[in-house]
């Protein structure tokens, strides 16, 4: 059959193709079989065994750089394995909820305020202000009752 003749075969059926049927991207494959096997019965088959035995050939590199690929593999499953391993190690250890044993222990003497967090130092002096205040209900300062005392005892 002329090579011309078998386009336009082609290229007929391909527009007819189109019109009737829906194109759907995942059978794209399936859908230029068809074709193929429409326009030459056993065709498609051919051109499915031909795409079967690429990947079956061996691959062919050039002799001076086989010596080199060969340690690449085996440089690449070294390092494969040493992160796997890695990994592993890094599953099975239990991790701390902090990272230095020394600064979990100084922030567990610090003061706390409410909701956790830490205090500055005014919110300390602050609180210790408060727990130190005076211990009888007057409200006089220590200078007002020195004068007071000194004018009762005259």
């Amino acid at each position: 059959m002329n090579p011309n003749a078998m386009g336009a075969i082609f290229a007929n059926s391909l527009a007819a193709f189109q019109q009737t049927q829906p194109l759907d991207p995942g059978s794209v494959l399936f859908q230029h079989m068809a074709l193929l096997s429409s326009v030459a019965p056993g065709t498609a088959a051919t051109l499915y065994q031909n795409m079967n035995e690429e990947s079956t050939l061996p691959t062919y590199v050039n002799p001076k750089q086989y010596a080199r690929i060969l340690k690449r593999r085996d440089a690449r499953r070294i390092m494969e394995e040493y992160f796997a391993r890695k990994r592993r190690e890094q599953q099975s250890k239990r991790s701390k909820p902090y990272m230095h044993e020394s600064r979990h222990n100084h922030a567990m003497k610090r003061p706390r305020g409410p909701g956790g967090r830490f205090l500055t130092k005014e919110e300390l002096e602050g609180l210790r202000n408060e727990e130190d205040g005076p211990t009888d209900n007057n409200n006089e300062t220590p200078d007002e009752e020195s004068s007071t005392s000194k004018e009762g005892s005259s």
